[in-house]
């Protein structure tokens, strides 16, 4: 049976070896001509009449995953207008290098587990409004080509924004850091709005860039930033 030949050198963790393997697409079903599955081919989408398709091949993916308790690995996907809204993801997730083509909802999302969405894309709006993130989440090298919002997440173990690229307004306003927040150099074009948001550990903006506004009205730092 064909299989997906995407690959990809982003390390994983695989939770049979708890160790580190590079990514290799394990798509069997749903391959198109170019070799690739329908998350990984980049022209996929450009039709419209496959995007409805490529959502419930998704939610079926999530449906799976949540039923074996197997964390979700989207590395490289390309990725329609999706709702992720108020879902619960009790194992690890991984969108690293992946790219979102719609918009991105992850308002109220719950990750129990690592959310890893290194070097992710998001062409549309994303939006992590009220997300908590239990663990480890990781946007080190995400791209926001539109407004981003992060307004009231908690963050209860280390954020990393390093090298984060935000083109239009970055909206952190409520968002609470229990732990290391990392921004280092990344950088803001438009607007970005820290109002009233909270770093109870180590706050990290070295070499961080601001183009227009930046806001930090009421925004509280427990340790040094």
């Amino acid at each position: 049976m064909a299989r997906c030949r995407f690959e990809s050198d982003i390390k994983y963790r695989d939770e049979k070896t708890a160790e580190y393997v590079e990514y290799t697409c394990p798509e069997t079903g749903n391959i198109l001509d170019s070799g690739l599955c329908i998350f990984h081919d980049e022209n996929y989408l450009t039709d419209s009449k496959n995007k409805e398709a490529n959502k419930q091949n998704l939610k079926r993916k999530y449906s799976e995953k949540l039923a074996r308790s197997e964390p979700l690995i989207c590395i490289g996907y390309r990725l329609p207008d999706f709702s992720f809204v108020d879902l619960h993801f009790d194992k690890s997730v991984n969108f690293s290098d992946a790219v979102f083509m719609g918009l991105a909802n992850f308002s109220g999302a719950k990750f129990t587990k690592e959310a890893d969405f290194f070097g992710a894309k998001f062409t549309k709006e994303a939006d992590f409004f009220g997300a908590k993130f239990t663990e480890y989440a990781s946007f080190s090298g995400a791209q926001f080509t539109e407004y981003a919002s992060f307004s009231g997440a908690q963050f209860t173990k280390r954020a990393d924004f390093y090298l984060a690229r935000f083109t239009k307004k970055a909206n952190f306003s409520g968002a609470k850091f229990t732990v290391v927040a990392g921004f280092t150099g990344a950088k803001f074009t438009e607007y970005a709005d820290f109002s009233g948001a909270k770093f109870t550990e180590y706050a990290d903006f070295s070499g961080a860039k601001f183009t227009k506004r930046a806001n930090f009205t009421g925004a509280q730092f427990t340790e040094y930033a």
